[in-house]
């Protein structure tokens, strides 16, 4: 069954949505994943951010608030929400990945997630989990938070995987990048990671 790009409702085809504490690599991870998709397999969408591309952390397309809210209005997102004082969005060529039959896997937020499942039933949700000490010495290593930001950013991770649905699968964050992103991918194909909660 396929979705048309404003409606995939309809889709059997799954989206995988990507979420995980600040510092646990999501963006390593997906920039790993670019290189080891072969094909048309998987479609990884670029996220629009109203943050600089020399910020730091993925490759996105930076916006201004005004653009932004310009795009989201005329319908150009399949997902948009807010988070940490930025926007951010998932545009509509990932919902016309799905009505082409082509699963995709995006970089998501999991205070969005129950929204995003409304529109994309057959959203997976995937979480990348670490321990508390491997993701605090990751976000010291980026630079990015101060301690007090850090500190917070921890205590949102505890409560993370407590806060997720239950067919959240799992996947340990821990060793080489190559590694965790060949666990996501072995799920995305097979169903099962080789190593989970």
């Amino acid at each position: 069954m396929n979705a048309s790009p404003g409606n995939p409702a309809s889709s059997a085809v799954p989206l995988f949505y990507l979420v995980g504490p600040s510092g646990v690599g999501k963006d390593s991870v997906i920039k790993v994943l670019q290189t080891l998709v072969q094909g048309g397999e998987l479609f990884l969408p670029r996220r629009v951010i109203t943050r600089p591309v020399n910020a730091g952390g993925e490759q996105h397309e930076a916006v201004p608030e005004s653009e932004f809210a310009a795009r989201e209005a005329a319908g150009e997102f399949l997902f948009a929400w807010r988070s940490h004082g930025r926007c951010y969005g998932i545009g509509l060529e990932a919902a016309r990945a799905l009505a082409a039959g082509t699963p995709v896997l995006v970089n998501g937020s999991r205070e969005y997630l129950p929204q995003a499942r409304a529109r994309v039933p057959a959203l997976v949700p995937l979480a990348l989990h670490a321990p508390p000490d491997v993701l605090r010495d990751r976000l010291l290593g980026r630079a990015r938070e101060d301690e007090d930001e850090v500190r917070a950013r921890l205590a949102r991770a505890a409560a993370l995987q407590s806060s997720l649905p239950a067919d959240t699968r799992f996947i340990a964050a821990e060793g080489p990048v190559e590694g965790v992103a060949r666990r996501v991918l072995d799920l995305v194909r097979n169903g099962n990671p080789d190593q989970g909660r």
